[in-house]
């Protein structure tokens, strides 16, 4: 196999020609990482799965995966650990599925948890997840956790970009407007905006009308944590500060 990348993809191209294959590449962390590994043959097809919108690839159908409902979420609970617990106490499970906020992994994960004490009371683990501050530790057994998750994006943004994250998680609500993030910033509309877009560009964000964004529950968790861990006491009272003239102007 040739070491050079564009003579090992030239290689590639030429021993997949005519051939009919699906490909799939896993969590692919930017277009210039997948390119090279794209085949030429109009017989292959692939299947890409990335945190970022690969909008510069050419000829691609993008999809994108939003949460999952809150009865989606049941139904998933109740076919991981079994029906009869889930009807045995369904407002616990309802409960459950909300507090995942529509997230696979975290109902994956809630099911671990359930399936390995067979003798857990639904409403147990649903009060453990009603607590915010110890939500995130919650929902992790094994070598699975949404913190970690959610960490493998943080840790690709600069300076400014986290800088907006955690601040962020310091809003009460989901839902905030451009306006509304410089000011909490201390940053111009304009730069703001272009923060938030990247945020949304790494799925640590969603991007919803023109200049509003939203942030799904368990993110605005981990980016309070982040916050309450990597910024100085009084940058956080004065974010707060900021926080609350923005819910009470």
């Amino acid at each position: 196999m040739p070491a050079d990348v564009d003579e090992a993809a030239a290689r590639f191209r030429s021993l997949t020609d005519g051939k009919h294959l699906l490909l799939l590449l896993d969590n692919a962390r930017d277009a210039a990482q997948v390119r090279p590994l794209l085949p030429a043959s109009p017989t292959c097809r692939v299947l890409i799965t990335a945190r970022r919108t690969l909008t510069s690839l050419d000829a691609v159908a993008h999809l994108r995966l939003g949460a999952m409902a809150e009865d989606e979420m049941l139904a998933l609970l109740g076919r991981l650990v079994g029906e009869e617990r889930v009807t045995a106490e369904p407002w616990a499970a309802r409960a459950i599925a909300r507090l995942c906020g529509g997230l696979p992994l975290a109902i994956g994960i809630a099911a671990a948890r359930l399936i390995a004490r067979p003798g857990l009371p639904l409403r147990v683990l649903a009060d453990r997840l009603a607590v915010e501050d110890h939500r995130l530790s919650e929902l992790q057994a094994d070598d699975r956790a949404v913190r970690a998750c959610f960490m493998v994006s943080y840790r690709g943004l600069d300076a400014e970009d986290s800088r907006m994250f955690r601040l962020l998680g310091l809003l009460g609500g989901a839902d905030i407007s451009v306006t509304a993030a410089a000011a909490l910033a201390g940053r111009p509309e304009e730069q703001t905006a272009v923060l938030l877009d990247r945020l949304a560009d790494v799925q640590l964000l969603e991007a919803r009308e023109a200049d509003r964004y939203r942030m799904h529950d368990l993110l605005r968790l981990f980016a309070r944590e982040r916050a309450e861990q990597e910024d100085g006491e009084d940058d956080r009272a004065q974010a707060a500060r900021r926080a609350r003239l923005l819910r009470n102007p």
